[in-house]
């Protein structure tokens, strides 16, 4: 029986480091955190016990003898079941297994020199492949774990993936890694392709066991971000911002209809980027090689099943959560590797985006100036205020539903029922309407109404219980306060436009005293000209027709800013009709898959 030191904790690589980071992220903190302290005691007498070290040398020497990893499947299960605490222990903390691995492997730190960063991974994510068949064995012993299958799905889905998260690490720079290195021995006789298809299902595996987590108790109760950090790890290779993890070869073969011109100038690039490589730090401190392969800026444009996985994420997860800043962050994507910032704004989806923002910015502009000055026209601000949504028409048709997700196009959508309501009341509402505290409060009203339920809406969907301590539970409060303030914020901005145009275009062609209403978006000169202003002959001098005093239209702001509370409440309240599904969720009533 060995002892493990207590140095178990050293800097052991950045793919082992990244994976082990990871799985200390999002549920890996849930996992460990609801269990009791006897629970903990017993994973320490499992890492004492060396059953563990066993299991990782067994595997280790299957792997260098290029075997089938299951041809040790006897000896994990037999380990296994002698000490139900090891299967606990990998379960539940798996990132400390992998940190305690050379420890556990060798019994003492000094006799032997440190593992490679690769090699860590490949034993480690060895073991966690036989323990993933093991759960699924028809084994009595085996039986009792079951339960725990989301987190192995989970570790299982990290471990395999963490090596396309780091395209510059030296395991991909070996003659054809599908057969020889550390990448080709992790399943013992199986080719490197087998990484790909494997890393491929547990994906799948992981993806639809996060689709209905609150249905496991050890995962309901997760803090509320958390399962965004599972996402994360489902569909970036870091952050929200950064690239799309891509599940492929990262060095596929050249074509072999490349025409000689072609070969000479890539292999003229490859020499130099060798060169580059030579003379270039090692990656890992300390371990003797230099860094080769692809640089880890490099990306590979993703597959459909990757975009997929992308356009899942945002849709069902960020989007409900109301995180509209990671949500556009990953819509508009990272910049590549030597893209200047310039050629960034120039894509077609970021453009688009920014022109959006920028038309609705000037349409403000352009309604505070008319406001301001009598002698400045209405008709620039109502041009811009149309331009934008032809702009967003455009970039869903170009860019895709993706692409038009953050934009939240409920809210405008429910903001012109809302101003249906308005066009069809009576005209008094827009002549009596006056500045003062009656204006005020109705605004307070309406927006803070509007405000409350989006809070609400944003607390129940971020599921699960804010942390004890009083630093990170504050925090994760204010981010929710947050999200539910951006989400209002776009959803004024839908309104103010809506009622722009509804108020200056649409209502004086539809309501009753249209033409009355139409001078208030007149300037001085064209309101003294309009034909309303002429006061009929049957008009009574000191009142109106038939004694009623004529209609004038109150002031111009004080219109427009009811009607933007007014839209604002209609787009936010109305969400209630749009077949049970958050504010948040794209413009369409058609889904073709399976609803959780």
């Amino acid at each position: 029986m060995s002892t493990v030191p207590e140095k178990t904790h050293q800097n052991i690589g950045p793919l082992s480091d990244g994976l082990a980071d990871r799985l200390a992220q999002g549920f890996g903190a849930t996992a460990d955190a609801g269990r009791d302290q006897a629970a903990r005691s017993n994973d320490d007498l499992a890492w004492e016990k060396g059953l563990l070290g066993e299991v990782f040398r067994a595997v280790n020497r299957t792997q260098n003898a290029r075997i089938a990893l299951t041809r040790v499947l006897g000896t994990l299960t037999e380990c296994f079941d002698q000490d139900p605490g090891s299967v606990r222990a990998l379960l539940h903390r798996p990132g400390e297994a992998l940190r305690r691995l050379q420890a556990l492997l060798t019994g003492d730190l000094e006799n032997r020199p440190e593992l490679e960063d690769e090699e860590r991974w490949r034993i480690f994510t060895g073991t966690v492949e036989l323990l993933w068949e093991y759960l699924h064995s028809d084994t009595p012993q085996a039986r009792p774990h079951r339960h725990l299958e989301p987190l192995a799905a989970r570790t299982r889905f990290l471990a395999l993936s963490e090596p396309f998260r780091h395209l510059g690490h030296s395991a991909w720079h070996v003659d054809d890694w599908t057969r020889n290195g550390d990448l080709a021995k992790v399943f013992g006789h199986e080719a490197g392709v087998e990484l790909i298809r494997r890393t491929r299902e547990a994906r799948e595996i992981w993806r639809a066991r996060l689709n209905g987590y609150q249905s496991v108790p050890l995962l309901d109760y997760a803090p509320p971000l958390a399962v965004e950090e599972e996402v994360r790890a489902l569909a970036f290779t870091g952050g929200f911002s950064g690239n799309v993890l891509v599940l492929a070869d990262p060095c596929p073969p050249e074509p072999k209809s490349a025409d000689r011109s072609d070969r000479t100038e890539k292999k003229e690039t490859e020499a130099e980027e060798k060169e580059k490589e030579e003379n270039a730090p090692s990656e890992r401190p300390g371990s003797g090689r230099p860094s080769k392969g692809r640089p880890s800026s490099v990306a590979i444009p993703p597959a459909p099943a990757d975009r997929a996985v992308l356009e899942e994420v945002v849709e069902q997860y960020l989007l409900p959560r109301f995180a509209i800043g990671r949500a556009w962050a990953a819509v508009l994507g990272p910049r590549r590797s030597g893209e200047e910032k310039r050629a960034w704004f120039r894509r077609p989806p970021n453009l688009l985006f920014f022109a959006v923002g920028g038309v609705a910015l000037l349409a403000l502009a352009a309604t505070v100036a008319a406001l301001a000055a009598e002698w400045m026209p209405y008709w620039p601000a109502l041009v811009l205020a149309g331009s934008v949504y032809v702009l967003i028409g455009a970039g869903a048709l170009l860019c895709g539903r993706l692409w038009a997700m953050p934009l939240m196009l409920r809210l405008p959508a429910a903001a012109a029922l809302g101003l249906i309501v308005l066009v069809a009341l009576h005209p008094d509402w827009w002549t009596a309407i006056t500045p003062g505290w009656g204006l005020i409060w109705v605004v307070v009203l309406l927006v803070g109404a509007s405000c409350g339920y989006l809070l609400i809406e944003a607390r129940n969907h971020n599921p699960g219980q804010l942390p004890d301590e009083g630093g990170p539970r504050s925090k994760a409060a204010g981010r929710i306060l947050g999200r539910a303030l951006v989400v209002a914020l776009t959803g004024a901005a839908h309104a103010f436009l809506i009622a722009l145009l509804g108020m200056a275009v649409i209502a004086p062609a539809f309501s009753e005293d249209g033409d009355r209403l139409r001078i208030a978006w007149t300037t001085g000169e064209e309101a003294a000209s309009a034909p309303g202003q002429e006061t009929a002959p049957s008009e009574n001098p000191s009142g109106g027709q038939n004694g009623e005093p004529p209609r004038t239209p109150g002031e111009p702001w004080a219109i427009l800013a009811a009607a933007t509370a007014w839209c604002l409440a209609a787009g936010v309240f109305s969400q209630i009709l749009w077949d049970d599904q958050p504010i948040t969720a794209p413009l369409a009533h058609r889904r073709w898959r399976s609803e959780r």
